[in-house]
């Protein structure tokens, strides 16, 4: 008997202290979770005096920053920017246009072979009364050089006086000049 009260009060201390340990448990939980509340507590405080701060910084800075002036600096810029532009385009199309005149040299050049080639295919194509030949009697008369030239303008003939040409041609050279 003796044994079995002593084995009952063990088994009660056993059940007491684990009990107590859960409690022990319970609580130590119980702690983490205000340590954690008042850390978050903590780092909101730090996190509202620093707003403050930067709040009181950027009051200042706006006090600094002329809002007027900026616009007005802004906007300058932009019209700036916008001549610039425009002398940009400016100057490309200038170098667009003497780039153009070389090229418009070497059309002078071949318009005025094409016209002074036509006078001499018309001298040798009109009857002595003035009047053109037929086509087919034309290309029969013109040599065979001049048939080739023929054969690659296919424009009408036109009768221009030689001086009216020479008058353009002189016109020319000197407006290219």
């Amino acid at each position: 008997d003796g044994q079995l009260a002593s084995a009952q009060i063990l088994a009660r201390e056993i059940v007491r202290s684990r009990n107590a340990v859960l409690k022990l448990r319970v609580a130590k939980s119980n702690i983490s979770s205000i340590m954690m509340t008042l850390s978050s507590q903590e780092t909101m405080s730090r996190l509202v005096s620093g707003m403050k701060g930067a709040s009181t910084i950027l009051a200042q800075m706006n006090q600094l920053m002329h809002i007027e002036q900026l616009r007005d600096t802004v906007r300058d810029m932009s019209k700036e920017m916008a001549k610039a532009d425009l002398i940009s385009e400016v100057v490309d199309e200038g170098f667009e246009s003497i780039f153009t005149e070389e090229d418009g040299e070497q059309d002078v050049q071949s318009v005025l072979d094409e016209i002074l080639a036509v006078p001499n295919q018309q001298a040798r194509t009109e009857k002595p009364s003035g009047q053109l030949l037929s086509e087919q009697r034309a290309a029969e008369l013109e040599e065979p050089d001049s048939k080739a030239a023929a054969e690659a303008t296919d424009e009408p003939e036109v009768e221009i006086d030689l001086s009216q040409m020479q008058a353009r041609f002189a016109a020319l050279r000197a407006s290219a000049t």
